[in-house]
């Protein structure tokens, strides 16, 4: 396993295009791990970084990987001595909500060797899409739809350049698909059974189908797909909401806001709460991002203290009669 050092660097101080690029990226994690090798006096192996940043040594590959691409660092070709065992991608504790969105049965784990290409190739395609090396939120988030769904990778690659293909559609260059928005789909693909591309170019040709015939339902499924709902026939209380939410135009970061806000508070998709949200904010003029970030400015801002009006003065029953005769003493005009 090769070692890692900074090219040309003899002094502990950061290049301005190096800055530059490791702030273009926005992961903190990246910039630890070369601040970290440009601060040692000698080469440091993977488990060195690994160990003493308490990172897993699969992610510290990771993030080798995108310094040495992007030339912040050079590699030698020095054997690591770490442990067959340290390289796996560690166990996860899977929540109750994700219990209950996951197959029945455990999908087959992938040889280690394999997914090292696999992942490798994955992560490059998500990068790509989205235009930007992820963050280690983002990474961890692909990590659990690879290793825990049943979806093989070139299905994944397929519902990844499907998601950009539909936003290109929609938004032309100016937006992407987000992680998020991946890993939702990833989960409805998931419940719908799509574990093959056949299959998945299957469900893609269907859905533009439905799409382009312009049926009434064609809004209602972009939100159930959006809020990764669509793998199963809609109950009549979904139906009930999602046509309410419909019909009242919001844009997906709203309905997307709106989901976040109930899993954070109720911890699964409830939706009278979401309904309520959203009712709130169809009252309130909201009906975009633009719109949210302009009601939170404005709810965050101080309020003014009104300003009390002066207390009237009393007049006593002998200043009333001195007014009263200045004004008996005044010429009529």
């Amino acid at each position: 396993m090769p070692k890692f050092t900074i090219p040309k660097q003899k002094i502990v101080s950061i290049p301005a295009a190096d800055a530059d690029t490791l702030i273009k990226t926005g992961d903190g994690e990246l910039a630890l791990v070369y601040l970290f090798v440009m601060r040692s006096a000698e080469q440091v192996s993977v488990t060195d970084i690994a160990e003493t940043l308490s990172l897993s040594y699969r992610r510290t590959e990771i993030l080798l990987g995108k310094l040495t691409e992007s030339g912040l660092v050079v590699s030698s070709d020095i054997v690591d001595d770490a442990p067959e065992q340290s390289r796996r991608r560690p166990a996860r504790t899977v929540t109750a909500d994700e219990e209950r969105q996951s197959p029945a049965s455990p999908a087959p784990r992938r040889k280690p060797r394999e997914a090292d290409s696999e992942f490798n190739a994955l992560t490059r395609d998500a990068e790509t899409i989205i235009g930007r090396l992820l963050s280690s939120s983002e990474l961890s988030i692909l990590t659990r739809l690879y290793s825990e769904l049943s979806l093989p990778a070139d299905v994944l690659m397929v519902l990844m350049h499907h998601k950009e293909q539909q936003f290109r559609e929609k938004y032309g260059d100016a937006k992407r698909p987000s992680i998020k928005v991946i890993e939702n789909t990833a989960y409805e693909w998931e419940r719908a059974g799509i574990n093959t591309t056949s299959g998945a170019n299957e469900y893609i040709r269907s859905q533009k189908g439905s799409a382009d015939s312009g049926g009434d339902s064609s809004p209602f499924e972009h939100i159930r797909s959006i809020l990764g709902v669509s793998g199963h026939k809609a109950s009549e209380t979904e139906k009930k909401y999602v046509t309410r939410w419909a019909e009242l135009g919001f844009s997906d970061e709203v309905l997307l806001y709106a989901y976040d806000k109930t899993a954070v508070n109720t911890g699964k998709l409830t939706w009278a709460y979401m309904d309520t949200i959203l009712r709130s904010y169809k009252e309130l003029g909201i009906t975009s991002a633009e719109d949210i970030r302009k009601a939170e400015v404005k709810k965050a801002a101080p309020k003014k203290k009104a300003t009390a009006m002066p207390a009237a003065k009393h007049v006593t029953p002998q200043e009333t009669k001195r007014m009263q005769a200045l004004l008996d003493s005044l010429e009529p005009i």
